[in-house]
């Protein structure tokens, strides 16, 4: 969502409004994704809006009180139009975007003494993707588009690219011509998650694949000179929608009933590497993660991978048959 437009909806005076106002601001000028700051909007509005329903007309007459009156009301009370309660992730997620935006109230000035700082949000168990695809599963779902058509060619590399690389569907969707070093086998992605810069190695195949799209079917789509790598058929960069579709439709056709679309590939590429024996330090500066915490979310280690792994590589595990005292 564009600035102008959850500016416009926060002008409506109020004194949490507008020091709302100011730090969705400062957020956006402090380089964060406009996807990001929505976010960080839509749970103040939520905030915000059960505080001007009488809680606190001010920002200094917030009290641990009021917040954690809010707290009971995002777990109890019934949100949107199917009366559901948010889940527990949802709310602590809501609850850290009010502690952040306090935080940087009393930084600023604003609020002498921080009642969130006494704000306990409970203990988070990590989530994580409970299923990836199998060797065979992702296979299939890469046969599927056809690629004597210019959009199955399209839609084929577009799949190879992300199982070879496992960036984000935004991250492909950003691709620009430029961005592909075809002798290093190198992709840049310049817009990150966090507007941050990374390299990501890809693959032979899906450099094969690049550029026969580039030399049979991207000609087809572009009718005026574009940067996008990816380009649909009014000559723009490709959005969500069809890369959403095609994996949705493979998934129809080979009874994959497993959840997720481009992120399910990325999630399978990172797990099936650690499979294989990739370090799980490799896998975070691929997939750009920050901390190896969430690098531990994607790559869904079950016990069972862990007694195999423990079994062929531990010292005390070999030739356990023979050589005992007993």
């Amino acid at each position: 969502m564009r600035k102008e437009t959850w500016l416009k909806r926060f002008r409506e005076s109020g004194d949490l409004k507008g020091h709302a106002n100011a730090y969705l601001d400062y957020l956006s000028q402090k380089g964060l994704s406009p996807k990001t700051v929505y976010h960080q909007y839509h749970f103040l509005k939520r905030f915000v809006g059960w505080c001007d329903d009488g809680k606190a007309d001010t920002l200094l007459n917030l009290t641990l009180e009021t917040l954690e009156a809010y707290q009971v009301w995002l777990i109890q009370a019934p949100i949107g139009l199917k009366e559901e309660t948010l889940r527990p992730k949802s709310a602590r997620l809501n609850l850290q975007a009010v502690k952040r935006f306090l935080k940087w109230c009393q930084r600023t000035g604003d609020l002498f003494e921080n009642p969130a700082v006494y704000l306990t949000l409970g203990e988070s168990k990590p989530s994580r993707l409970k299923e990836c695809l199998t060797e065979r599963e992702i296979n299939s779902l890469l046969s599927f588009p056809d690629p004597s058509t210019k959009i199955g060619l399209r839609d084929k590399t577009m799949l190879e690219v992300l199982y070879s690389t496992g960036i984000r569907k935004s991250e492909l969707l950003g691709l620009d011509l430029s961005d592909i070093d075809f002798p290093g086998g190198i992709l840049t992605i310049r817009n990150g998650k966090g507007n941050k810069q990374r390299l990501v190695p890809i693959g032979e195949r899906a450099l094969d694949w690049t550029k026969t799209y580039l030399a049979q079917s991207r000609p087809k789509f572009e009718k005026t000179p574009h940067s996008a790598l990816f380009l649909s058929q009014g000559n723009k960069r490709v959005d969500v929608g069809p890369v959403t579709n095609v994996i949705q439709k493979a998934k129809d056709r080979f009874h994959i009933k497993k959840w997720g679309n481009a992120h399910l590939i990325r999630h399978t590429m990172a797990t099936l590497m650690l499979r294989n024996g990739a370090d799980l330090r490799v896998i975070q500066e691929i997939l750009g993660h920050s901390g190896i915490n969430t690098t531990l979310i994607y790559t869904h280690l079950d016990i069972s991978d862990l007694k195999k792994v423990h079994k062929k590589t531990h010292p005390a595990e070999q030739g356990t048959s023979k050589g005992l005292l007993f």
